[in-house]
């Protein structure tokens, strides 16, 4: 998902987030229920003696959930793009931690790439001084193309790589 943001006269926000459709509280009613179900079943055939599907529906239980915590925080990712005539920055917060990369606005180029296999998405690259940056990997092809559109517009009046 990308929200375009303006904040000043001359400067744009652009965040970039993972589509989510369910809010933690829907996430933990579904974990919920599907634990429930599976606990239930395992301890209605242990009170009839068989009692061997127990520590599996345990196992399935524990890896539901330290799958959908994972899946929570990875979706917690969080892109915003800061372009000012000087400043083009790149902040991604969550999961790993807080990263933070300024590159001169002018010198900044904006490249959509082919995957790097046959049938892989398209890559968003920023590149600038010599360093390169993948933006925009949680996006799907076409979100991916206009943010690079809209991108190249807020960069070209102040881009040294602008043609006249």
């Amino acid at each position: 998902m990308v929200e375009f943001q303006r904040q000043l006269d001359a400067e744009h926000d652009i965040r970039i987030r993972p589509n989510r459709s369910l809010s933690d509280r829907q996430i933990f009613w579904i974990v919920g229920a599907i634990s429930f179900g599976c606990v239930s079943i395992a301890g209605l055939l242990a009170l009839g003696g068989f009692w061997v599907p127990l520590p599996f529906a345990g196992a399935e239980v524990t890896a539901l959930a330290v799958a959908t915590m994972w899946v929570r925080r990875r979706l917690r990712r969080v892109e915003t793009i800061s372009v000012s005539p000087d400043e083009f920055e790149i902040t991604r917060s969550g999961g790993k931690g807080h990263q933070r990369r300024v590159l001169p606005t002018g010198w900044v180029r904006i490249e959509l790439r082919e995957g790097r296999h046959r049938g892989y998405p398209k890559r968003l690259i920023v590149s600038g001084q010599g360093r390169e940056y993948e933006i925009g990997a949680c996006l799907v092809d076409s979100e991916r193309a206009a943010l690079a559109d809209r991108l190249k517009e807020l960069v070209r009046p102040h881009s040294m790589w602008a043609m006249p």
